[in-house]
């Protein structure tokens, strides 16, 4: 069975759960009591987790430093099953974001990129068995590594390699560049796999509709995903919008939901090309990951 290449990054996440509080409580200067726990993280890692969990196979190209947190973090994916590509950056320490939860579920990210900065064409393992590709937004806009996302693209549509591009978020897009400059950095995609808020950043629009008829100029595929909304999506070949609605879901923490959400539509998507059931396996293993502390499946090992 072949492939999915996952391309982003791998990070240790930090999270901080604000249990019965918001962010606006948080007291600056002294002591704000929450919960804190540790977990394996990153966009690409997070989606061949899940690509895994829903028995999708997936290589893993991971960016990690010459440190301790790097190691454990290949070791918990390889304890998976899940096969790995790995780079060692000695000069830079392993990707970290501190998650701030608060009492609703949704989260606020502090990332540091670390040694994910840097991504190259480089850094791609053999495709001999891959047909399909996730790549993440983080990056594609940072600085260090978009000349070589780009160059990534050229390679992978050159050997027919489908690719789903997840732009990350506003804030990493604003911190790139301003948004007409962004825009002119977003490489031709097969699906393009966004958030409702980056969906509006991106286009300029607020109705659906005019969100995705401008976001197809970048893919032939465009899907917003819309929380506890579920999700809708378009083709360029055929006018009609797709949607599906998540299930009810008591949300513990949406950390990872974009990358649940995005691995279980690639699953579906690779296996039958039906728009309508893929928008569907996407909210139902979004829907599993907010009821989790963190981004990952549940690993038994543990």
């Amino acid at each position: 069975m072949s492939k999915v290449l996952c391309i982003g990054d791998i990070a240790l996440d930090v999270i901080v759960r604000l249990d019965g509080q918001g962010l606006s409580q948080l007291r600056y200067g002294s002591d704000t009591p929450s919960e804190i726990s540790t977990h394996g993280g990153g966009t690409a890692a997070n989606v061949a987790s899940w690509l895994h969990e829903v028995g999708t196979p997936a290589l893993l190209l991971a960016r990690v430093g010459d440190d301790s947190v790097g190691e454990a973090l290949i070791a918990e994916i390889q304890d998976l099953g899940i096969d790995t590509h790995k780079i060692i950056v000695p000069s830079k320490a392993t990707g970290t974001v501190v998650v701030l939860v608060d009492e609703s579920g949704e989260r606020t990210m502090l990332p540091d990129s670390g040694a994910n900065a840097g991504l190259s064409e480089s850094d791609l393992p053999s495709l001999d068995g891959i047909s399909s590709c996730y790549i993440s937004g983080y990056s594609l806009f940072n600085r260090l590594s978009h000349d070589g996302v780009h160059r990534i693209f050229k390679r992978l549509h050159s050997v027919g390699i489908e690719t789903f591009l997840d732009p990350a978020s506003v804030g990493t897009m604003l911190k790139f560049a301003r948004r007409e400059e962004v825009l002119q950095s977003i490489p031709e995609s097969d699906v393009l796999l966004l958030n409702e808020s980056e969906a509006e950043f991106l286009s300029g629009e607020s109705d659906l509709e005019a969100m995705l008829e401008f976001l197809l100029r970048f893919a032939r595929i465009a899907v917003i995903k819309r929380g506890e909304l579920g999700a809708v999506a378009r083709s360029r070949e055929d006018a009609l919008l797709i949607s599906d609605i998540l299930p009810p879901r008591i949300a513990i923490d949406t950390t990872g939901a974009g990358d649940s959400f995005a691995a279980g539509f690639i699953s579906s998507w690779i296996t039958n090309r039906d728009l309508k059931e893929s928008l569907r396996q996407g909210n139902l293993v979004a829907g599993r990951c907010v009821e989790l502390v963190g981004a990952r499946p549940s690993n038994p090992k543990k």
